[in-house]
């Protein structure tokens, strides 16, 4: 059921009439409690939370009352050697994330130390690379306190790209969330610096000259390394 509320939802747009209830919700949660070390359940019911919660505030906030974010920081630090899976719980953080009323409980159930622990174990899986940085991006930038909790990515977020300088990708999804790191903590802006991250940042700016989304992000990163910040 949950693969097929997952494939349905999708490819809904935001503010589409829901496929469920926010009620209903509860037993997509209540699956992944009850099926903890299965990842075949993990998986499809992490993929039909992110779809849903992408629908609305109302999914969202029915996700996080619901237990949904123990029960995908559950998945996350159990099933550390799928990252298929651990893109999708990450992904349901990151549609959990653009609603400040949820930040907190994502914040005090550890996830910041999680996901900054998965870019350092996964930098070289593309899609789960860009689903973190999008989460660590999105903290930052609704809430400032949290910043600096999260500047402890920032030295594997700069390896991630000295290591796979030719994907773009995964390059903007960097430079997106150093950017937002250093705009909002002077932590953040001190390790940047620390590991060689501003020329590492030039030099995807030079090398993606052409692609102007992954420009763009390199150039924000960079301005934001040349001032005082907003912290």
């Amino acid at each position: 059921v949950c693969g097929i509320l997952w494939n349905l939802s999708a490819n809904m747009v935001r503010g589409s009439r829901p496929l469920i209830g926010p009620e209903d919700i509860e037993h997509i949660v209540k699956a992944m409690q009850n099926y903890p070390d299965s990842p075949g359940t993990q998986k499809a019911t992490c993929g039909a939370l992110w779809s849903l919660a992408t629908l609305s505030d109302e999914a969202q906030n029915a996700v996080a009352s619901k237990g949904g974010i123990d029960a995908i920081m559950c998945a996350i630090l159990l099933h550390q050697d799928k990252p298929d899976l651990l893109e999708l719980a990450c992904g349901v953080l990151c549609s959990l994330s653009v609603n400040t009323r949820n930040l907190k409980a994502i914040a005090d159930a550890g996830s910041i130390a999680a996901v900054t622990e998965l870019i350092r174990n996964h930098m070289s899986c593309s899609a789960l690379f860009q689903t973190s940085c999008l989460f660590l991006h999105n903290m930052a930038y609704f809430d400032t306190n949290y910043a600096e909790e999260a500047s402890a990515a920032c030295s594997s977020i700069i390896r991630a790209m000295n290591e796979n300088p030719d994907d773009a990708t995964l390059i903007r999804a960097a430079c997106c969330a150093l950017s937002s790191l250093a705009a909002n903590a002077e932590a953040c802006r001190e390790r940047i610096h620390a590991c060689g991250g501003v020329s590492t940042i030039a030099r995807a700016r030079e090398r993606f000259r052409n692609f102007a989304d992954v420009w763009s992000e390199a150039e924000g990163a960079l301005a934001q390394l040349e001032n005082e910040g907003t912290s």
